[in-house]
């Protein structure tokens, strides 16, 4: 119970720090909307870096867009990845590692320093639509 507690926390800390420093700058949420477009069905991607033979990033970009596939999980804010996502309207779930939730749910300043790396540093050039907790949701 904890542990479900200690999740909970975090994602709503998480959320917190995603959206109140920039709804005060800008109106992210309405850029966020505009950019999701339809609620239409849609068949997305989880990608993991921790394999052999893995395509180079710039590639796996390419690959994407060719199979027009538009949403993709990545597991760990991998920021070569990232970079090559940008400006090619696929929106990305980042994932915060199991092995990094004690240190971001214990500090708020860890927490911030994950966003601002992770998230604040590609966006909006990079779609990022959501920050999934744990390796399995």
């Amino acid at each position: 119970m904890a542990a479900f507690r200690l999740i909970l926390s975090l994602l709503f800390f998480l959320f917190c720090l995603l959206f109140t420093p920039f709804a005060v700058q800008g109106n992210i949420v309405a850029e966020i909307r505009k950019n999701q477009g339809d609620d239409e069905p849609y068949v997305g991607v989880n990608i993991g870096t921790d394999v052999a033979n893995f395509l180079s990033p710039s590639d796996l970009a390419s690959f994407l867009q060719l199979q027009k596939i538009k949403h993709v999980r990545l597991y760990d804010a991998d920021p070569d990845i990232l970079k090559a996502l940008a400006h090619t309207n696929i929106r990305v779930i980042l994932g915060v590692p199991n092995n990094q939730l004690i240190a971001i749910g214990s500090s708020n300043a860890t927490a911030a320093a994950w966003i601002d790396r992770n998230v604040a540093a590609y966006y909006p050039d990079t779609l990022i639509t959501a920050i999934a907790v744990g390796d399995e949701v």
